[in-house]
């Protein structure tokens, strides 16, 4: 599971993990983000997401569902 966050200028970072991980001893690893592969992965999802609601097949927007999925993403 990758969870981004940002660290303060002291070196302090506070994250929201997921419920299962509560109370339980865990390995957290540091890479730098690539923000500009995320940020393009998610305007491909958008794009994809755009055409679904052209074919008006579901009842949520893709707004909806990106915001759904970044929650997911986040672990709340």
């Amino acid at each position: 599971m990758n969870i981004e966050a940002d660290v303060a200028e002291d070196g302090n970072v506070t994250i929201q993990v997921p419920k299962r991980y509560r109370g339980k001893r865990i390995r957290v690893s540091i890479q730098e983000a690539d923000e500009q592969a995320a940020s393009a992965q998610w305007s491909k999802l958008s794009d994809v997401l755009d055409g679904l609601d052209q074919l008006g097949t579901h009842s949520r927007s893709h707004l909806q569902i990106i915001d759904e999925l970044k929650m997911f993403r986040e672990g709340s």
